[in-house]
């Protein structure tokens, strides 16, 4: 590098290397120090750094001279704090008759210090519940009257109880209590309490009431999120409707129906094989008309008025609303409840064996279900979108345009395993009677996703 390069280099990178300095070290002193440092070696090594790379030396040399400031400022203040701990500390020689009568005092202090840390280590370790056993702890905290009150907590993990919690204080064992133990800051407490269980009997006769709840709801096929097409036949059942009511003529690829079912019950007949299944859902029903023709209301009457430009690009109709089913549902596979007996064969067996052969599952089940679902409708809109000199214009109209608030649907459903087909075909018409075109909707759909 030329004397030339150099001083090119300190007008093109000064501010940049003072603005980087003080960014990092936040001090207009120091950030000016680091930058004249690093010129001053780039000065030393003139005639060794390429010119090309000036910007590159400056700014590495810069991150090195902060990175040893701040390494020295840690030293400084470390030395600073000592000698302040001299300065305040008294010179005399100590007196050895204190420190003899001192040590005994000493001698214990490390053994309270460390039953705290072994508290806390054991109050971690039974929320964690990862190992057999946790062994009991003393708890000394002082109170106002400056007596000790003397605890200790058990934890273990056993094969017939299960995460099993000890409580001892004063001599007196419980399975029953609360234990504590002071931080720095807090006071920790664990509380610990048995289940309203009378006997092991009542515990067991809960088991299998559980048991006997998540195999109905393994076994109830409503829940979950279902997607499919809609279409519309006429008065004679067809699909491909007739010249007059051709403006509702459906393009049936885009025409969407989603439905979201977010809650379900089923009244079983005895067992999972039968029951009346109910529940309720969200439901999004979307028809998109294939032709080129605006959906018009006056008074009483819904028509189409054909348009010849612009191309309609969107022309939808959509509602929205709740669903709720009643229908009798079915399922084939076998899924037996275990009795009191096969739970206490779970407890004595160690190997998952006895646990495996009552775990449900829908695997190869087959399930039917037929019936009826209902559907309010709360909200109704006609949206369009077409081009106008290039610009796209988008119309949305949220007049009712006669349609029947309310549906009701037979519905018919069939599944195998996770998967599940339906379809619905509505038993009311689209609109009020003698307001609109006569059409049935339909839609035949999949689940998307199950919840169960």
């Amino acid at each position: 590098m030329t004397i030339a390069g150099y001083n090119a280099a300190v007008d093109a990178h000064a501010d940049g290397l003072f603005r980087f300095a003080l960014k990092h070290q936040r001090d207009r002193d120091l950030a000016k120090d680091t930058g004249q440092e690093s010129f001053a070696r780039l000065w030393a090594k003139v005639d060794q750094v390429d010119g090309a790379k000036a910007k590159s030396y400056l700014f590495t040399t810069a991150h090195h001279v902060i990175v040893d400031e701040a390494r020295k400022g840690t030293r400084v203040r470390r030395i600073e704090e000592h000698h302040e701990d001299l300065r305040h500390s008294s010179q005399a020689p100590p007196d050895l008759k204190e420190v003899l009568d001192a040590a005994p005092a000493a001698l214990d202090r490390p053994t309270i210090m460390k039953g705290t840390t072994m508290k806390t280590a054991i109050f971690l370790f039974a929320l964690m519940a990862i190992a057999p056993a946790a062994l009991a702890q003393t708890d000394t905290t002082r109170s106002e009257t400056d007596t000790t009150r003397m605890q200790a907590v058990e934890v273990r993990v056993t094969a017939d109880e299960g995460l099993a919690v000890r409580m001892k204080e004063e001599g007196e064992d419980s399975d029953e209590g609360d234990f504590s133990f002071d931080t720095k800051y807090k006071r920790v407490l664990l509380y610990a309490k048995n289940k309203p269980w009378a006997s092991v009997e009542d515990s067991i006769a809960q088991r299998i009431k559980d048991a006997r709840r998540e195999r109905r709801s393994l076994f109830t096929n409503w829940a979950g999120i279902d997607g499919g097409v809609n279409f519309f036949t006429g008065p004679d059942g067809d699909a491909d409707l007739d010249a007059n009511v051709d403006f509702m003529q459906l393009d049936h690829g885009r025409s969407r129906f989603l439905s979201i079912n977010f809650a379900e019950h089923k009244f079983e007949f005895g067992s999972h094989h039968a029951g009346l299944l109910t529940g309720l859902g969200w439901e999004f029903v979307s028809y998109r008309l294939a032709n080129n023709s605006l959906l018009a209301q006056q008074g009483d009457s819904v028509f189409g008025v054909p348009v010849e430009a612009p191309s309609i690009d969107k022309n939808k109709l959509r509602m929205m609303g709740f669903r709720m089913p009643l229908m009798l549902e079915f399922n084939t596979k076998r899924s037996p409840l275990p009795t009191a007996a096969d739970f206490s064969a779970m407890q004595a067996d160690t190997t998952g064996a006895v646990a495996k052969r009552f775990r449900a599952s829908r695997r190869h089940n087959v399930n039917l279900a037929f019936g009826v679902v209902g559907s309010w409708y709360f909200d109704t809109m006609y949206k369009q979108r077409y081009e106008v000199d290039g610009k796209t214009v988008q119309d949305r109209d949220k007049g009712d345009f006669n349609l029947l608030p309310y549906r009701l649907a037979a519905a018919a459903r069939i599944g195998y395993g996770k998967f599940t087909l339906f379809a619905e075909r509505s038993l009311t018409p689209l609109f009020r009677d003698g307001q609109g075109p006569e059409l049935t909707p339909w839609n035949v759909t999949i689940q998307l996703v199950g919840f169960n």
